[in-house]
């Protein structure tokens, strides 16, 4: 069975320029993850929220690579996370998203 957590919105200090750093941006969190057992999804949705809140991210894509490490050690029984971040006000005319699927190395 996977569990979906779709358009978690959170605003978070995550970019490159002086401005990203300086004014909380919204991003949008969608993941997908099963697991050997029970995940709780509140504790996941908590777990994201906390992630942003705590620190700043200069690129989507290390945004996720330490979510995913994160991931797998505090929910140890799941087998795979799929995770697509979106930044909603970067461009006026489009969003822009990065997605990326892990498994789980310790199953």
């Amino acid at each position: 069975m996977t569990i979906d957590i779709e358009d978690l919105k959170i605003f978070c200090s995550i970019g490159l320029l002086d401005h990203e750093r300086k004014i909380p941006q919204e991003l949008v969190i969608n993941a997908s993850f099963a697991g050997h057992g029970f995940i709780d999804y509140a504790s996941v949705r908590e777990f994201l929220l906390q992630t942003f809140r705590n620190q700043h991210f200069d690129t989507l894509e290390n945004a996720q690579s330490h979510i995913a490490k994160a991931f797998f050690k505090t929910f140890q029984n799941s087998q795979y996370l799929n995770l697509k971040l979106t930044k909603t006000s970067i461009f006026q005319d489009c969003k822009v998203s990065v997605q990326r699927k892990w498994d789980n190395v310790l199953y």
